[in-house]
């Protein structure tokens, strides 16, 4: 199934985003974005999502991860889960998928019969920066989904932020923080206060309880300050934070996946993840909470050893530090800033390579420090900008980072073929940049990233597209 492509969508779903997009150009999210208008969508259709329980995943790192994750876990506990996700990897049918598999195109195009005349009835005024946005659109044709199928629970990752995102009309019962560090700071900030404010909107009037993952101490007390002041829901909400609540007690890292132990409040597991990285064991360790919680709530829980030993020798989420080949060995991650390094250069080091090379494609509103954080890292690195055609690269390069880079591609398959003739049989390449590159290099290895799996489906070994390295593109 190739599904429907950027261009047939743009008739309707971001036509109303791209006829107000030159007024909002610069403008903050606090300004531009109307998630009032995404409410007013899910109304008139008939408010599909208040008979879907919804977990809503906010944050700046892992939200991908830590939603699979999630959706996997209550899964593998025997729930029918919809997951609601972000930019995708091949086709918009993966923003919406039932039990691991993306919407087919019967349904999607009979469900947006339904929301589109709908989505041109809602009175906007493009020239004072009005507009229904695109995940009001999605998020609209996914509940429908997934209530004819009979969801029992909805999974929805939010966007940059979260206290405008469209995600906020869904009423989250659960409300999830990833890591969060400072990112798309027009959009957002200025400052780390402000950023963190606006992920901590994922927090609504009819939130029961909040789950944070693993945050820096400065982050932390800043989500202290806005809970305190009663901006992320109210005194009756729990809040569960990583350390405390559930976390991590060990976790080895290696090439072959990673092996960790946890906790959820008094009650200890092992997990075996076929995600590469320690990072993702935090990531499990957060869903596992998510999941207990959520089953518990609906009278299904808690959550069972053996739900959480299959979800985790399923989970995949392509694109996610993930190792393509083996010889030479390839690494592809969606890392958008310097601190999101670590993992992939872990796995590196033990891997030992003669040579390590690395390609590049940030955009605009992301990190260009990561390329001199990790030039010390490898022997060669090239960038190449995003092909989405809305997203731009960065508009001012930092001396240090334009100085980082070796050679500057126009085109990302260029580059990553370029990357592969350059790199020995006993090399690594590393892939790092935004969804549209980490799109880009699984086309140019030949991978397709559209079908998850369904984790009750018996889990059998696989080799995760691992190999040798494949005929030049």
């Amino acid at each position: 199934m190739e599904g429907v492509g950027f261009l047939a969508l743009d008739d309707w779903i971001y036509a109303s985003y791209l006829a107000a997009r030159p007024v909002n150009a610069g403008r903050p999210d606090r300004e531009a974005r109307r998630p009032d208008l995404a409410a007013a969508v899910l109304r008139a259709i008939g408010s599909p999502h208040e008979a879907l329980p919804t977990v809503v995943v906010a944050g700046s790192k892992g939200k991908g991860s830590t939603a699979a994750s999630l959706a996997f876990l209550l899964r593998a506990a025997g729930l029918s889960v919809g997951l609601l996700t972000g930019p995708p990897l091949r086709s918009f049918h993966e923003r919406i998928r039932l039990n691991g598999r993306p919407i087919d195109d019967g349904d999607f195009l009979r469900f947006s019969a339904v929301v589109e005349p709908v989505a041109r009835g809602i009175p906007v005024d493009p020239a004072k920066g009005e507009y229904v946005g695109p995940i009001a659109l999605w998020q609209a044709v996914g509940y429908l989904y997934f209530r004819e199928k009979g969801a029992d629970v909805v999974v929805a990752e939010a966007g940059r932020g979260a206290r405008f995102d469209d995600t906020r009309a869904l009423g989250a019962r659960w409300a999830v923080i990833t890591p969060i560090f400072e990112e798309h700071v027009a959009e957002l900030g200025p400052t780390l206060a402000d950023i963190v404010w606006h992920k901590a909107g994922a927090v609504g009037s009819r939130t029961e309880a909040v789950f944070v993952g693993r945050q820096r101490p400065d982050v932390f007390r800043l989500l202290q300050d806005v809970r305190r002041r009663g901006e992320a829901g109210g005194p009756s909400v729990r809040w569960a934070t990583f350390g405390e609540a559930f976390g991590v007690t060990a976790c080895e890292a290696d090439l072959q996946g990673t092996r960790m132990a946890g906790f959820v409040g008094r009650t200890a597991y092992r997990a075996s993840l076929a995600l590469l990285g320690r990072h993702q064991a935090d990531n499990f360790a957060l869903a596992v909470a998510v999941a207990d919680a959520v089953l518990r709530s609906l009278g299904r829980g808690p959550l069972s050893p053996a739900a959480i030993e299959r979800a985790a020798a399923s989970v995949r989420w392509p694109g996610r530090l993930e190792r393509l080949l083996e010889r030479p060995l390839v690494l592809l991650d969606a890392a958008i800033h310097r601190s999101a390094l670590d993992p992939a250069l872990e796995l590196v080091r033990l891997a030992r390579p003669r040579r390590t090379h690395a390609v590049v494609g940030l955009a605009a509103g992301k990190d260009p420090g990561l390329l001199s954080a990790l030039r010390p890292h490898v022997d060669a690195l090239w960038y190449a900008p995003p092909t989405n055609p809305h997203l731009a690269p960065p508009s001012a390069w930092p001396p240090k980072a334009r100085a980082a880079v070796d050679r500057f591609f126009a085109d990302p398959m260029a580059a990553i073929a370029a990357a592969l003739r350059a790199t020995p049989d006993d090399g690594a390449l590393l892939l790092f940049g935004t969804l549209s590159f980490v799109a880009d290099a699984l086309r140019a290895l030949g991978r397709d990233p559209a079908d998850l799996g369904d984790p009750l489906a018996a889990v059998s070994a696989r080799s995760g597209g691992r190999g040798d390295r494949p005929p030049p593109p």
